[in-house]
Protein backbone atom coordinates (compact mmCIF):
# COMPACT_ATOMS: atom_id res chain seq x y z
CA UNK A 1 0.00 0.00 0.00
CA UNK A 2 2.44 2.40 1.06
CA UNK A 3 5.40 0.53 -0.36
CA UNK A 4 6.79 2.15 -3.53
CA UNK A 5 5.33 5.66 -2.04
CA UNK A 6 8.86 6.44 -0.92
CA UNK A 7 11.07 3.60 -2.24
CA UNK A 8 10.79 4.16 -6.05
CA UNK A 9 10.64 7.55 -5.52
CA UNK A 10 14.45 8.36 -3.76
CA UNK A 11 16.76 9.79 -6.27
CA UNK A 12 19.45 7.53 -6.22
CA UNK A 13 22.65 9.09 -5.00
CA UNK A 14 21.65 12.04 -3.87
CA UNK A 15 24.79 13.43 -3.57
CA UNK A 16 26.41 16.32 -4.38
CA UNK A 17 28.80 16.71 -7.28
CA UNK A 18 28.91 18.22 -11.03
CA UNK A 19 32.11 17.03 -12.85
CA UNK A 20 34.86 18.84 -12.26
CA UNK A 21 32.57 22.06 -10.26
CA UNK A 22 35.00 21.63 -7.24
CA UNK A 23 37.31 19.27 -7.18
CA UNK A 24 39.34 17.97 -4.20
CA UNK A 25 36.92 18.21 -1.71
CA UNK A 26 34.84 16.62 1.15
CA UNK A 27 32.24 17.22 3.14
CA UNK A 28 28.66 16.39 4.57
CA UNK A 29 24.84 17.55 3.01
CA UNK A 30 21.95 16.25 5.05
CA UNK A 31 18.29 17.00 3.95
CA UNK A 32 15.17 16.77 5.37
CA UNK A 33 12.80 14.51 4.25
CA UNK A 34 9.14 15.51 4.09
CA UNK A 35 5.46 14.17 3.29
CA UNK A 36 2.95 16.94 2.72
CA UNK A 37 5.40 19.11 5.11
CA UNK A 38 5.66 16.81 8.10
CA UNK A 39 9.19 15.41 8.30
CA UNK A 40 9.82 12.11 8.05
CA UNK A 41 13.71 11.14 8.17
CA UNK A 42 16.98 12.39 6.93
CA UNK A 43 18.97 11.50 4.24
CA UNK A 44 22.86 12.19 4.83
CA UNK A 45 25.49 12.55 2.51
CA UNK A 46 29.21 12.16 2.46
CA UNK A 47 31.49 13.08 -0.18
CA UNK A 48 34.97 12.78 -1.23
CA UNK A 49 36.16 14.53 -4.15
CA UNK A 50 39.47 13.82 -5.56
CA UNK A 51 40.67 15.30 -9.66
CA UNK A 52 38.27 12.78 -11.31
CA UNK A 53 37.57 10.48 -8.49
CA UNK A 54 34.04 10.66 -6.72
CA UNK A 55 33.20 8.74 -3.75
CA UNK A 56 30.27 8.74 -1.76
CA UNK A 57 28.47 7.23 1.19
CA UNK A 58 24.65 7.53 1.81
CA UNK A 59 22.42 6.82 4.21
CA UNK A 60 18.72 7.18 5.00
CA UNK A 61 16.19 6.25 7.12
CA UNK A 62 12.54 6.95 7.03
CA UNK A 63 9.17 6.37 8.99
CA UNK A 64 5.68 7.34 8.32
CA UNK A 65 3.24 7.38 11.36
CA UNK A 66 -0.52 7.09 11.54
CA UNK A 67 -1.88 8.03 14.93
CA UNK A 68 1.66 7.37 16.14
CA UNK A 69 1.83 4.10 14.76
CA UNK A 70 4.71 3.35 12.30
CA UNK A 71 3.10 2.13 9.43
CA UNK A 72 6.06 1.98 7.02
CA UNK A 73 9.93 2.01 7.28
CA UNK A 74 12.50 2.88 4.70
CA UNK A 75 16.39 2.70 5.07
CA UNK A 76 18.86 2.68 2.32
CA UNK A 77 22.82 3.19 2.30
CA UNK A 78 25.35 3.32 -0.04
CA UNK A 79 29.05 3.09 -1.15
CA UNK A 80 29.76 4.63 -4.77
CA UNK A 81 33.10 5.01 -6.42
CA UNK A 82 32.98 7.57 -9.89
CA UNK A 83 35.79 8.38 -12.02
CA UNK A 84 35.65 10.93 -15.14
CA UNK A 85 32.22 10.63 -14.73
CA UNK A 86 31.47 6.96 -15.16
CA UNK A 87 30.77 4.35 -12.41
CA UNK A 88 33.39 2.13 -11.00
CA UNK A 89 31.91 0.22 -7.82
CA UNK A 90 28.41 0.76 -6.23
CA UNK A 91 27.53 -1.14 -3.16
CA UNK A 92 23.72 -0.52 -1.91
CA UNK A 93 21.32 -1.98 0.32
CA UNK A 94 17.28 -1.03 0.80
CA UNK A 95 14.68 -2.39 3.08
CA UNK A 96 11.80 -1.47 1.54
CA UNK A 97 8.63 -1.72 4.60
CA UNK A 98 10.40 -5.58 4.68
CA UNK A 99 11.30 -5.74 1.09
CA UNK A 100 15.09 -6.13 0.66
CA UNK A 101 17.54 -5.28 -2.30
CA UNK A 102 21.26 -5.74 -2.38
CA UNK A 103 22.23 -4.14 -5.34
CA UNK A 104 26.13 -4.00 -6.77
CA UNK A 105 27.04 -2.35 -10.19
CA UNK A 106 30.54 -2.44 -11.84
CA UNK A 107 32.05 -1.41 -14.70
CA UNK A 108 32.14 -3.93 -17.29
CA UNK A 109 33.73 -3.36 -20.56
CA UNK A 110 31.73 -1.01 -21.99
CA UNK A 111 28.74 -1.67 -20.48
CA UNK A 112 27.61 -2.35 -16.59
CA UNK A 113 27.40 -5.39 -14.59
CA UNK A 114 24.26 -5.20 -12.28
CA UNK A 115 23.47 -7.41 -8.98
CA UNK A 116 19.95 -7.43 -7.43
CA UNK A 117 19.60 -10.01 -4.77
CA UNK A 118 21.22 -13.49 -6.69
CA UNK A 119 20.80 -12.08 -10.45
CA UNK A 120 22.73 -10.58 -12.70
CA UNK A 121 22.43 -8.46 -15.41
CA UNK A 122 24.58 -7.24 -18.07
CA UNK A 123 23.91 -3.89 -19.51
CA UNK A 124 25.67 -2.41 -22.45
CA UNK A 125 26.84 1.13 -22.73
CA UNK A 126 23.52 2.92 -23.42
CA UNK A 127 22.14 2.20 -19.93
CA UNK A 128 22.92 5.11 -17.17
CA UNK A 129 22.85 5.03 -13.43
CA UNK A 130 20.06 7.39 -12.30
CA UNK A 131 22.83 9.24 -10.23
CA UNK A 132 21.02 12.66 -10.13
CA UNK A 133 23.74 14.37 -7.59
CA UNK A 134 25.93 14.60 -10.92
CA UNK A 135 24.07 17.64 -12.79
CA UNK A 136 25.60 15.55 -16.07
CA UNK A 137 23.04 12.78 -15.53
CA UNK A 138 20.27 15.34 -16.44
CA UNK A 139 21.77 17.11 -19.22
CA UNK A 140 21.62 13.83 -21.09
CA UNK A 141 19.58 12.63 -23.53
CA UNK A 142 16.47 10.82 -23.25
CA UNK A 143 16.71 6.76 -22.45
CA UNK A 144 17.07 4.10 -19.88
CA UNK A 145 18.32 4.70 -16.42
CA UNK A 146 19.26 1.63 -13.61
CA UNK A 147 18.29 2.84 -9.87
CA UNK A 148 20.74 1.47 -7.41
CA UNK A 149 17.58 1.55 -4.31
CA UNK A 150 15.40 -1.30 -6.41
CA UNK A 151 14.77 -3.39 -9.37
CA UNK A 152 13.86 -1.07 -11.51
CA UNK A 153 15.06 0.32 -15.01
CA UNK A 154 13.63 3.74 -16.09
CA UNK A 155 12.90 5.45 -19.43
CA UNK A 156 12.89 9.23 -18.57
CA UNK A 157 13.76 12.38 -20.18
CA UNK A 158 14.91 15.57 -18.46
CA UNK A 159 13.87 19.44 -19.00
CA UNK A 160 15.54 22.64 -17.99
CA UNK A 161 13.11 25.03 -16.57
CA UNK A 162 15.12 27.97 -16.10
CA UNK A 163 16.44 29.45 -12.82
CA UNK A 164 14.80 29.91 -9.74
CA UNK A 165 15.68 30.97 -5.68
CA UNK A 166 15.24 29.52 -2.42
CA UNK A 167 16.69 30.01 0.97
CA UNK A 168 18.71 28.22 2.72
CA UNK A 169 19.98 28.59 6.34
CA UNK A 170 18.06 32.32 5.94
CA UNK A 171 20.68 32.75 2.82
CA UNK A 172 19.34 33.18 -0.61
CA UNK A 173 20.82 30.62 -3.16
CA UNK A 174 20.00 30.80 -7.19
CA UNK A 175 19.19 27.29 -8.42
CA UNK A 176 18.86 26.18 -11.65
CA UNK A 177 15.27 23.98 -11.99
CA UNK A 178 15.78 20.64 -13.82
CA UNK A 179 12.32 18.50 -14.17
CA UNK A 180 12.52 13.94 -15.08
CA UNK A 181 9.74 13.12 -17.08
CA UNK A 182 8.86 9.41 -17.98
CA UNK A 183 8.05 6.33 -16.12
CA UNK A 184 9.24 8.54 -12.49
CA UNK A 185 8.56 12.41 -12.45
CA UNK A 186 10.51 14.79 -10.20
CA UNK A 187 11.71 18.08 -10.18
CA UNK A 188 15.40 18.58 -8.81
CA UNK A 189 17.06 22.20 -8.18
CA UNK A 190 20.78 22.70 -8.42
CA UNK A 191 23.13 25.29 -6.75
CA UNK A 192 25.64 27.04 -8.99
CA UNK A 193 28.10 24.26 -8.00
CA UNK A 194 26.54 21.53 -9.50
CA UNK A 195 24.89 20.34 -5.80
CA UNK A 196 21.45 19.15 -5.14
CA UNK A 197 19.59 21.67 -3.16
CA UNK A 198 16.12 20.56 -3.73
CA UNK A 199 14.18 17.49 -4.95
CA UNK A 200 10.17 16.98 -4.89
CA UNK A 201 7.64 15.08 -6.44
CA UNK A 202 4.69 13.23 -5.84
CA UNK A 203 3.43 10.00 -4.54
CA UNK A 204 0.55 8.02 -4.35
CA UNK A 205 -1.29 11.87 -3.78
CA UNK A 206 1.25 13.22 -1.44
CA UNK A 207 3.51 15.54 -2.37
CA UNK A 208 7.19 14.19 -0.95
CA UNK A 209 10.37 16.49 -1.01
CA UNK A 210 14.30 16.23 -0.14
CA UNK A 211 15.09 19.82 1.17
CA UNK A 212 19.05 20.59 1.73
CA UNK A 213 19.95 21.59 5.49
CA UNK A 214 23.12 23.35 4.36
CA UNK A 215 24.03 26.33 2.67
CA UNK A 216 27.70 24.90 2.10
CA UNK A 217 28.71 21.35 2.93
CA UNK A 218 30.07 20.72 6.69
CA UNK A 219 33.39 18.84 7.75
CA UNK A 220 33.78 15.60 6.08
CA UNK A 221 34.26 14.46 10.51
CA UNK A 222 33.20 10.95 11.18
CA UNK A 223 32.33 9.86 7.50
CA UNK A 224 33.62 6.72 7.20
CA UNK A 225 34.08 6.87 3.21
CA UNK A 226 35.56 3.69 2.03
CA UNK A 227 35.80 1.61 5.43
Amino acid sequence: MIRRFVAAATFVALCVVSSGAWADHSGVFTFTVSRDGAPIGEHRVAFRHEGDRVEIETDMELKVSFAMVPVFRFSHRSHEIWQDGKPILISATTDDDGHEYDITVRANGHGLMRTVNDRTDRLDGSTKVLALWNQDTVTSPPGNFVSIVEDETLEVAFHYLGKERMTIEGRQLEVDHYQMVGDEERDIWYDKNGQVARVQFMRQGSQIEYLRNQYHWLPLADAKLGQ
